[in-house]
């Protein structure tokens, strides 16, 4: 037994030391290299055709900077042509439209004015000097808090209406009355209001309407018209600004 297995393990051996391999009648002839060997050597020479095809890069060409310098910001008259401030640019023309925004006792000197807030747009530059005129009007919210802190009632709205020289105008006035008072009266003190601005701002310049807005001559007309729905203690135009 020993021996005869001995000679069936080398007969398998010389049959797999052929390059055909004969199993069960069926002969399996071996596969030839693969492909990817091909594909490797085809390699090197693909990188050496991309080589060929780059071409050196042009040499980077330096873009000389302009020298920047200091813009001052103008006001308009309203506000004796006060200076806002300064923009460093490179051109003085590219100071049209930026905003600047203040608090209107710098400008005016006067602590009463400490809680309004004013923003400035560029409109013009002329001999290097930039100027801006009066764009938004805004209380401050803390001034807001603290005096509708202990009110009653209170009549806050916000619209829009166009004024005499066809800006469009964002007003948001606030009311505040004496006592606590009725849903509807409180209504007809908003229309009332509302009708009372509109019909002023169809009458006046925008610039004109900041101007009385700011030195409160509005808020006064406004409340001598609605007071005789109800005791009011406080009357403000708390934002007005272009509507874009």
């Amino acid at each position: 037994m020993y021996w005869r297995a001995k000679a069936v393990l080398s007969g398998w051996k010389s049959i797999f030391r052929n390059n055909d391999v004969h199993l069960r009648g069926k002969t399996f002839i071996n596969k030839p290299p693969s492909h990817s060997t091909n594909k490797m050597a085809e390699k090197p020479q693909a990188a050496a055709q991309v080589q060929e095809k780059a071409k050196p890069e042009a040499p980077a060409i330096a873009v000389k900077k302009k020298k920047k310098k200091w813009v001052p910001i103008l006001a308009t008259e309203e506000f004796n042509g006060a200076l806002l401030g300064e923009t460093y640019v490179e051109e003085a023309d590219l100071c049209k439209g930026k905003v600047i925004e203040t608090n209107l006792m710098m400008l005016t000197n006067d602590p009463k004015k400490q809680n309004m807030k004013i923003k400035f747009e560029v409109y013009e530059v002329k001999n290097n000097q930039a100027y801006a005129k009066l764009n938004e009007f805004e209380l401050l919210v803390a001034h807001i808090k603290r005096i509708t802190k202990k009110a009653k009632s209170k009549v806050d709205d916000s619209f829009t209406c166009a004024t005499k020289d066809g800006v469009t105008l964002r007003l948001k006035p606030l009311i505040i009355t004496k006592t606590k008072s009725h849903h509807s009266i409180l209504t007809n003190i908003q229309n009332a209001s509302r009708a009372f601005l509109t019909d002023f701002a169809k009458n006046n310049m925008f610039q004109e309407i900041m101007r009385q807005i700011i030195t409160g001559d509005l808020a006064k007309e406004l409340k001598n018209h609605v007071k005789k729905y109800h005791a009011i203690t406080g009357c403000m135009i708390r934002v007005a600004k272009k509507e874009i």
